[in-house]
């Protein structure tokens, strides 16, 4: 009784070795997956602060052009008041695509700190499991070397 006992306590401590293990790479799956959404975020975000930046440099450039066609168009007084509505819309439409690029990178900077937690939680619970389940590791391998030794023992007696 006491050896069916310890054989099923043997199965048992397997069992959950197997399933240590599969926890492990199951969080470090999901530690994967969430460095590479941080890489795509991060990509995005690059992207919209050159897009800002291009729009910045459009931004200027279109406020020069403003100043040169009110000192060029003053005999025009309609084509210049024209004009200048039309400039002040695109800065406007400009500002707007500014505010909008400023929002989205504070909301994807938010996406990236709401996965912080996650990817840290990952870290712990690995390095809370993986030593336990090493050792476990080390003392089934041991454990087995015993029982094969000691069979093979008996088995010469025999």
């Amino acid at each position: 009784m006491e050896f069916a006992l310890k054989i099923s306590a043997f199965i048992a401590l397997i069992a959950f070795t197997i399933l240590a293990i599969f926890a492990m790479v199951s969080l470090s799956g999901i530690v994967k997956s969430i460095r590479e959404l941080s890489i795509n975020v991060s990509s995005a975000l690059v992207d919209f602060s050159k897009l800002r930046e291009r729009i910045m440099v459009s931004l200027d450039e279109m406020s020069d052009l403003k100043s040169q066609l009110s000192t060029t168009l003053d005999d025009f007084d309609d084509v210049k008041v024209k004009a200048i509505e039309t400039l002040d819309n695109a800065n406007k439409t400009t500002e707007q695509i500014s505010l909008a690029t400023n929002d989205l990178q504070a909301k994807a900077n938010s996406v990236l700190n709401m996965f912080k937690p996650f990817e840290i939680l990952a870290k712990t619970a690995y390095s809370k499991v993986a030593p336990p389940v090493m050792m476990t590791t080390g003392v089934i391998s041991a454990i087995s070397k015993a029982i094969s030794v000691f069979s093979n023992v008996l088995s010469k007696k025999q």
